[in-house]
Order: C-alpha cells, then sequence, then structure tokens
C-alpha cells in the first residue's frame, strides 16, 4: 500500500518542480529583496539561531508548487485541493505580513489561522466527528461543539507547526513525514482523494527543502510555516471525516512532535507565568542544538550544529509517523502508543536538559582553571 502513495508522489513531479524553481528564483534574487524578507534573523530574535540574513519567504515558493498541483490533481482531488488553498488565504497572508516586515502579532496570526479553518469548514462541511474518547464523542455529534473545536485544533497545529520552524529542515521534515503518513493512511483505506492532496503536499514541500537544508539558504518563514500546519491539519481532518474507522489517536500521532512540543511549551509559560506569545529558547529542538554545539569546536558550533540537531532528531519525528500508519484503525493501541511516546519525549527531553547542565558546568570549572591569575 505504501507504493501506491509514493507513485501517487511521484506523479506531482511537476508541482515539486515548480516549488523548487520558485525557490531557486528567490534565492537568486535575494539581493533585490533581502532587506524586506530577512526580518528576523541575524540575531534580531531570541529564538533565532540564525547569524547571516537569509529569505525567509519559502512559503511563497510552497504556494506556487500547491497552485501547480491543483492544476495537475485529477478533478475530486483538485476541487479540493482549490477548496483548500482558498482556505490558506488568510493564515497566509497574516504569516507573509509578519515575514515582509509588514507587522502581524502573533494573536493576528492565530485568529488568521482560526479563520482559515471556518473557511475550510465552511467550504467542505467537513469537521472532526470524534476523539477517539467514548465519553466525549457523545458532545462532538452536536454540530457546534465538533465546529468550535475543529477550529481551535487545526489552529493549534497550524501554530505548532511555526513554534518547531527553528532549525534547517526540521519543520518541512515533520510535514514531510506527516503527509507521507497521513496519505499511506488514506491509501490504506481506499480514499484516494485524501491521499492525493497529501502526496501533493509532499513534492512542494521538498522542493523548497532543497533550498533549506543543510545550509539555510532560504527559510519557510511564517507564512510557510503556518500555512504548512494548516494543511497537514485538513489533510487530517478530511481523513478523519472520511474514513470514521481511523483513530484520532493515530492522526494525531502523525504530526505528534509538533503538537507535543507546542503543549510543552505551553505548560513552562504557565509554569513560570510568561506570556503566551513570549519567545521561547527551550524548545526540545534548542535543547538538541545546545548539547550538540557545546561538544563541537568553536568556529563549528552554530552552523554545524543548527543542521546536525535536525539529522539527529530524524528517528524522534519519524517512529510517531510509523507507529501512526500501523495503529491507524486501533483506537486503544493508538492511544497506548501516544501515551508511551509522550513519556519518551519527556525522557529524552530530561535527559538532554541534564547533559546540557552538565556540559555546562564543566566548561565553568574549565574557564575558572584557565582564567590568569591576580
Amino acid at each position: 500500500m505504501s507504493r501506491l502513495f509514493f507513485q501517487s508522489v511521484a506523479e506531482f513531479w511537476g508541482a515539486g518542480a515548480l516549488s523548487l524553481l520558485a525557490s531557486v528564483v528567490i534565492v537568486s534574487t535575494r539581493d533585490l529583496h533581502l532587506s524586506r524578507t530577512s526580518r528576523g534573523h541575524a540575531k534580531l530574535e531570541v529564538q533565532s539561531v540564525h547569524t547571516a540574513p537569509t529569505p525567509r519567504v519559502g512559503g511563497i515558493a510552497l504556494m506556487f508548487g500547491m497552485l501547480a498541483a491543483a492544476v495537475l490533481a485529477p478533478p475530486e482531488s483538485s476541487r479540493y485541493l482549490w477548496m483548500l488553498l482558498c482556505s490558506c488565504i488568510p493564515v497566509f497572508s497574516a504569516g507573509l505580513m509578519e515575514d515582509l516586515n509588514v507587522g502581524a502579532s502573533p494573536r493576528t496570526r492565530l485568529f488568521a489561522a482560526m479563520a482559515s479553518s471556518a473557511l475550510m469548514i465552511l467550504l467542505t462541511g467537513y469537521h472532526i466527528p470524534t476523539l477517539g474518547i467514548p465519553a466525549l464523542d457523545g458532545i462532538m455529534r452536536y454540530w457546534p461543539v465538533g465546529v468550535l473545536f475543529t477550529v481551535f485544533a487545526t489552529a493549534g497545529v497550524s501554530h505548532a507547526f511555526n513554534l518547531v520552524d527553528g532549525l534547517n529542515g526540521l519543520a518541512m521534515s515533520i510535514g514531510i513525514v506527516a503527509a507521507c503518513a497521513l496519505g499511506m493512511i488514506a491509501v490504506n483505506m481506499g480514499d484516494q482523494l485524501t491521499a492525493t492532496i497529501a502526496a501533493a503536499l509532499v513534492l512542494c514541500v521538498a522542493g523548497v527543502l532543497v533550498l533549506n537544508y543543510p545550509l539555510g539558504r532560504l527559510f519557510l518563514g511564517d507564512a510557510g510555516a503556518y500555512t504548512l500546519g494548516h494543511l497537514i491539519a485538513w489533510i487530517a481532518v478530511l481523513l478523519m471525516a472520511r474514513n470514521p474507522e481511523v483513530s484520532p489517536w493515530a492522526v494525531l500521532m502523525a504530526a505528534f512532535w509538533p503538537v507535543m512540543d507546542t503543549g510543552a511549551a505551553v505548560l513552562r509559560r504557565l509554569i513560570n507565568r510568561t506570556p503566551a506569545s513570549a519567545p521561547d529558547r527551550m524548545h526540545f529542538h534548542h535543547v538538541v542544538m545546545r548539547v550538540i554545539r557545546a561538544n563541537l569546536p568553536a568556529g563549528q558550533r552554530l552552523v554545524v550544529a543548527n543542521s546536525l540537531a535536525t539529522a539527529v532528531m530524524v528517528p524522534l519525528f519519524v517512529a510517531p509517523g510509523i507507529i501512526a500508519v500501523l495503529t491507524a484503525t486501533n483506537n486503544l493501541w493508538a492511544f497506548l502508543a501516544f501515551s508511551l511516546y509522550v513519556l519518551v519525549y519527556i525522557s529524552v527531553r530530561g535527559g538532554l536538559v541534564r547533559s546540557f547542565r552538565a556540559i555546562n558546568r564543566r566548561l565553568t570549572i574549565l574557564r575558572h582553571a584557565l582564567a590568569p591569575s591576580h
């Protein structure tokens, strides 16, 4: 079945090629627009880990690819792709305003993501049908409850992808894995429409990824990250709404990493009593990069640690995608797998934080030992 999905992916090579071409054009003309499109880097933001000004409008290339995919797709899938792209307009526009330094607050971008989800509900009539929790599923049958939950949940996933977009290739790699997992589940369910949309997204994201990883010549930007999250969230909603036998917990596993990392960030802010919109450099990927950076020679630390951290994390976000496919129609096993992976996340992150603190202590002792005496 996975072979059938990747055959569908190959059919969208034209969309992927256009995404890549648009990325190349953006990078090639960087001197013409860099003063406007590199906002937020060169250490201008707390959460930034880059030093060189770089275009952060990769979302434009992603959208070019998806527009081509809507043209190339079979009629029924094309119709849903056009609806999906129309629903992207609010969240993409708000993100692009931020990327171009026009200004859009985090609250504005979150409301834009909610507006995009509400628009998709209006266009398709679909919303999340079940939570996979018998005691609560009865409430979800009420249309207003299902719609409100869908708006908040999908907007949350959109926001989550923006939060994990902190290293070269990270958000896009997670997006590709999530789209592949959801697409393979769709193929297994015989849902070719949803599988086709997921397949198109894989190649369109890959076209931007070529310029982003490992050298970071082009960043996805807020427009790209929010839009990628919106697209993944709505592929998931389409999958669940069209295939009631699919477990919501398996679908959540497909996008586990951004959802879990965002949940952990919210919990940290509540504990520390910091504003929800406050920048944060304690995301999982930041911790991984700090540990790697502390063990590298000083001259290589930032550039190498950035891309190496993404490579180190690949098994961590690929595993939930595989589990999602394997447990797609078994709600109990999917829930148990999700619960277990939450513990894995907490354990690994805790170990990395302890390791980083131990390295810092050793470096502090070494600096004091090497300091000239007076």
